[in-house]
């Protein structure tokens, strides 16, 4: 058995969660103002973006596991920043 949480365990615990869309926010804050992400067939600012990830809503929650995939793939030595 893994020790490691799933995105699904991480979004159920209230704390986990808000430390994790912290983290987001952040990262969100320091993107060029002109930065944008494809979403299906639209395109959302790193405004969008930051109102997706508080209201916690589909898109919200897809940035923040992308996050912690990031941060996982991060640690794991299989991709470099």
């Amino acid at each position: 058995m893994s020790d490691i949480a799933t995105i699904d365990t991480i979004i159920a615990d209230g704390e986990l969660k808000g430390y994790l869309k912290e983290l987001v926010l952040e990262r969100i804050s320091v993107m060029p103002s002109g930065m944008k992400i494809a979403i299906g067939d639209s395109e959302i600012n790193s405004a969008q973006i930051a109102h997706h990830v508080e209201s916690e809503d589909d898109i919200g929650i897809q940035m923040m596991e992308m996050e912690l995939e990031y941060l996982r793939a991060l640690s794991r030595g299989e991709i470099y920043a």
